[in-house]
């Protein structure tokens, strides 16, 4: 069986840390609608037009904020890619990585299902977060673990403190 080629979306931090940390990495091109340069990190950059040529392939974003999240999976629902069947969140691609944090952290496995809450919101929500799905998990399971008032300071508009709620 042929392998699917996988191409990942956003030029970020949260890519340049993902390929420094996974050199064996099979990932074909970056789309990036911003980025001016022919490549990051040694993959090449392909504009979002260019997504029908990539028919077979999984799409893997690696964008942050929620509002970029949201736009881009609206883009590819015009080319009939949908979440979870040929588009996945990088944080769906490293959840063994972040359990395995969490697990070091609480001591307990991460929750699937808090996960899928943070990624609801960020789907969903009308608030810009601009921390990530992961940030907003690790975030939700802290706040399971911990006992007693809890405030979290530096805040951009309070995403979290709402997603907490």
């Amino acid at each position: 069986m042929k392998k699917r080629k996988t191409v990942v979306w956003g030029c970020s931090k949260l890519l340049e840390f993902y390929l420094e940390q996974h050199a064996d990495n099979t990932f074909e091109a970056v789309i990036d609608s911003y980025y001016a340069k022919d490549f990051f990190n040694g993959l090449p950059v392909i504009r979002p037009d260019a997504v029908p040529n990539y028919k077979e392939a999984t799409i893997i974003i690696f964008a942050i904020s929620s509002r970029a999240i949201q736009a881009i999976i609206s883009q590819l629902q015009h080319h009939g890619r949908a979440l979870g069947e040929n588009v996945f969140l990088y944080s769906d691609l490293c959840w063994d990585d972040f359990s395995d944090k969490v697990t070091s952290l609480t001591g307990a496995p991460a929750s699937p299902d808090l996960h899928s809450v943070a990624k609801s919101y960020y789907l969903n929500s009308v608030l810009n977060a601009v921390t990530s799905v992961a940030g907003s998990t690790l975030f939700l399971e802290l706040l399971s673990h911990t006992h007693g008032p809890v405030a979290e300071i530096g805040v951009f508009n309070g995403s979290n403190v709402v997603l907490g709620a």
